[in-house]
């Protein structure tokens, strides 16, 4: 099989699995939801989340053992192909497997000018390592992912890099690099509270005075947004209680600090 007909038996099973996908989820949704509604219940929406994740296990799975059956060889195909065949394997738990093949598709891309096609491949191999738990990996990993990339991520209100990048930090005891990592994210507008809510943690990591008043002030950002992200209010309560403030979380103390 050449590489043309990959793509097409490829394309082909896709849009197969494509309908698969959406009579599964209309066949699984309970009795009283709507597709169309908003507002949805918490236990629907944890519901519907648990399709959602099964729906795409069945996705990936068929797609691994669909693009496997033929027996391709990896010699003869582009890092297109590559980088594919490195997905389905990293969906479906084959980690090992799809990093080396990230590898060489890697390898084959260098060939090209295609500078957002590796970088692509470097996030999703990084992204197989950090699920692995190996943050060093996932660090050495994303030091070959171009700056001008991220920038560019950052601007797409798209935080996946630095979000990875900071948590490995955080993970191996490295506060003052997840603090920085994080921060590159904090003047847009569009940030999201796990970016705000992982600078609140690395400041909070390093237990100073002064570094618990900075995480403080970073957790009553996320409160100010969301009073039930994560443990924010414990968290909050906690920091103030060594730092000997008032009690609760709303008090003009720690308003005058979030300012």
């Amino acid at each position: 099989m050449n590489q043309e007909q990959l793509f097409l038996v490829l394309i082909l099973i896709a849009s197969v699995l494509a309908v698969l996908l959406l009579v599964y989820f209309i066949s699984q949704r309970p009795d009283n939801f709507v597709l169309k509604t908003l507002h949805i219940k918490d236990p629907q929406r944890i519901e519907f989340e648990k399709k959602k994740e099964q729906a795409k296990e069945l996705y990936y799975r068929k797609l691994y053992e669909e693009v496997t059956r033929f027996n391709i060889s990896t010699e003869n195909l582009d890092y297109e192909a590559l980088q594919l065949l490195a997905d389905s394997h990293g969906k479906i738990g084959n980690k090992k497997d799809a990093i080396q093949l990230y590898d060489i598709a890697f390898k084959r891309a260098e060939n090209f000018e295609e500078d957002f096609e590796k970088a692509t491949i470097i996030k999703d191999k990084a992204m197989t390592l950090y699920g692995l738990s190996a943050f060093e990996e996932t660090i050495e990993t994303l030091r070959e992912y171009p700056n001008e990339n991220l920038n560019h991520d950052i601007d797409q209100n798209d935080f996946s890099v630095i979000g990875m990048l900071g948590n490995c930090f955080m993970q191996l005891g490295k506060f003052d690099a997840a603090i920085e990592t994080f921060r590159r994210g904090i003047d847009n507008k569009h940030v999201t509270l796990p970016i705000l809510f992982g600078i609140a943690r690395a400041f909070q990591a390093k237990k100073d005075p002064h570094s618990l008043e900075h995480a403080l002030k970073y957790f009553m950002k996320v409160y100010e947004r969301d009073d039930t992200f994560e443990n924010v209010k414990q968290s909050i309560d906690s920091i103030k209680a060594e730092l000997k403030l008032d009690n609760p979380s709303d008090s003009s103390n720690t308003e005058t600090m979030a300012s």
